[in-house]
C-alpha cells in the first residue's frame, strides 16, 4: 500500500510540475479523433457544410449568362386564312399560319446590372458556410470534452475497483486470521460473522462500481464507436497554467461558440444588405436565334431568325415589405450583438467556477495525503494489537474502513480536479485534441 501511495504522490507532483502546455495523452487524442470520424451528428454537420459550399457555387452562377436550347412542335386547326381576288373571276386563299408549326433554336439571357443582388446573396451564402464550419468546431469541442470525461471516468472506476479489491483482500486475510483465533478459542463467532458482513458490503460496492464502469463503456461506445478501456492510469490533464488569469480572453479568441456568435452577427449584416438589394432595379438583356416555319410567303419553309432585347425592372410599390424586411434584419443583427455580451457574461462565470473547482481540489489533495498516512498507521497498529490479542476485531475493521475512505477520498479529489481541468479546457477552447 505504501508503494501505491508513493506512486500516487509522484503522479501528483508530476501533474503540478507541468506548465505552459497541455499534456499530450496520445491514447485520449486517438479516441477523440475516432469520435470525430464516427459520431453521427458530426457527419450531419459536415454534410451541412458541403451543402453551403454548393450554395455559394449556385449564387456565383448567376454572374454568368444563361444559355438554353429549345425545340417545339405544335399542330393547330383551324388556322387563320383569307381569300383575295387576283382577277375578274379568280381568288387566291392565303394561309397565315401552317397546321404544323416547327421551331428550334437557342436563347441567351444575361443580367447586366443587378445593383448588388447577386453579391448580397453570395455574401449570405459565405456567412452560412462559416456558420456551418463553426458549428462543426463547436461540436468537436463538446465531443472532445465528453470523451475526455468518460475516459477519465473509466480510469477513476478502474482505480476505485482496485481499491475495493485491496480492501476485500485485507478483509479476507483478516477473516482467515479471525477464524484461526476462533478455532483456538481466542475470538468469537460473532467476530467472524461481522467480518463476513463487512466483506458482503464491500462486494456490493465493487458490484456498483463495475455497473458504473459498464455504463461508462456504453457512453464511450456512443461517443467514439468502440467500448474502450483505457490502458493509462493517470489523471494527466492539466491546463490551469495554460489558461492562467486570461481565461475569458482565451475563450473570446479561440472558443468556437464566440466565433459562432461573431459569424451570426456577420450573417445578420449580410441579411440586411440582401433585404435592401431586393428593392433595387434589375437590367437584363436577352437574345435568341434558330429556325422556324410560318413566314410568308412560304409558311412551310423553315427559316433562320434571330431577336434581341433588353428589359429594366424597377420595383415601385410592394406594400412596404422591403422596409419591414430590412428592419427585421437589423433587429436580428442587434439581437446577435447582444448575444455576444450575454455569452461573455456566461463564460466569465463558468470559467471562474472551473478555476475555483481546480483550486479547491488541489487544496483538498494536500490535506488528504496526511490523512491517508495517519489512517494507514492506525490500521497497522490495530492489526498488530489484534494479532497480539490486545485489540478487537472491531478496532481493526474500523481502521481498515478509514484507510479505504481516505484512499477513495483522494481518488475522488484527483478525479474531480481532472474533470475541472477538462471543463476549463472546454470553456477556453484549448485544443488539446
Amino acid at each position: 500500500m505504501k508503494k501505491i501511495l508513493s506512486v500516487l504522490s509522484l503522479l501528483l507532483a508530476a501533474m503540478a510540475g507541468q506548465a505552459q502546455q497541455v499534456p499530450a495523452n496520445t491514447e485520449l487524442q486517438g479516441l477523440i479523433k475516432k469520435g470525430f470520424v464516427y459520431f453521427p451528428k458530426m457527419k450531419e454537420l459536415e454534410q451541412v457544410t458541403h451543402i453551403n459550399e454548393d450554395k455559394i457555387g449556385v449564387m456565383k452562377s448567376y454572374l454568368y449568362p444563361s444559355l438554353s436550347g429549345n425545340a417545339s412542335y405544335n399542330y393547330f386547326n383551324p388556322v387563320g386564312q383569307a381569300s383575295f381576288p387576283i382577277g375578274p373571276s379568280q381568288t387566291q386563299t392565303i394561309q397565315f399560319q401552317p397546321y404544323d408549326n416547327w421551331n428550334a433554336g437557342v436563347s441567351l439571357s444575361y443580367v447586366v446590372l443587378d445593383f448588388g443582388r447577386v453579391g448580397a446573396n453570395i455574401r449570405k451564402a459565405k456567412a452560412d458556410l462559416q456558420l456551418g464550419q463553426e458549428n462543426v468546431s463547436l461540436l468537436q469541442n463538446q465531443l472532445a470534452a465528453q470523451i475526455s470525461n468518460v475516459y477519465y471516468g473509466l480510469i477513476y472506476l478502474k482505480k476505485a475497483i482496485g481499491i475495493q479489491d485491496s480492501v476485500l483482500a485485507f478483509l479476507k486475510e483478516n477473516k482467515e486470521m479471525t477464524e484461526s483465533k476462533f478455532r483456538h478459542g481466542d475470538a468469537l463467532k460473532l467476530d467472524v460473522l461481522n467480518i463476513q458482513a463487512q466483506m458482503d458490503i464491500e462486494e456490493n460496492r465493487k458490484a456498483e462500481l463495475q455497473a458504473q464502469l459498464e455504463k461508462q463503456l456504453n457512453l464511450m461506445a456512443y461517443a467514439s464507436g468502440e467500448r474502450f478501456v483505457p490502458e493509462g492510469a493517470a489523471f494527466d490533464f492539466n491546463v490551469k497554467n495554460v489558461v492562467g488569469a486570461n481565461g475569458l480572453q482565451l475563450a473570446e479568441e479561440q472558443h468556437p461558440e464566440f466565433k459562432l456568435a461573431a459569424t451570426r452577427v456577420e450573417s445578420a449584416k449580410a441579411d440586411v444588405k440582401l433585404a435592401r438589394a431586393q428593392n433595387m432595379p434589375l437590367l437584363s438583356v436577352s437574345g435568341s436565334t434558330g429556325y422556324r416555319n410560318g413566314y410568308q410567303p412560304d409558311i412551310q419553309e423553315l427559316r433562320f431568325n434571330y431577336g434581341a432585347g433588353a428589359a429594366l425592372q424597377v420595383p415601385i410599390f410592394n406594400g412596404t415589405r422591403m422596409y419591414k424586411q430590412v428592419n427585421m434584419a437589423k433587429s436580428t443583427q442587434h439581437l446577435n450583438e447582444l448575444a455576444v455580451a450575454t455569452l461573455q457574461d456566461q463564460f466569465k462565470k463558468d470559467i471562474e467556477q472551473a478555476l475555483v473547482e481546480v483550486k479547491t481540489n488541489e487544496d483538498r489533495l494536500q490535506y488528504v495525503q496526511s490523512q491517508i498516512e495517519q489512517t494507514m498507521l492506525a490500521r497497522t497498529l490495530a492489526e498488530s494489537r489484534f494479532r497480539n490479542g490486545a485489540g478487537t476485531n472491531l478496532e481493526l475493521t474500523n481502521a481498515s474502513t478509514n484507510v479505504q475512505r481516505a484512499l477513495l477520498t483522494q481518488l475522488q479529489y484527483q478525479y474531480q480536479l481532472c474533470l475541472a481541468q477538462v471543463e476549463l479546457a472546454r470553456l477556453t477552447g484549448v485544443q488539446y485534441y
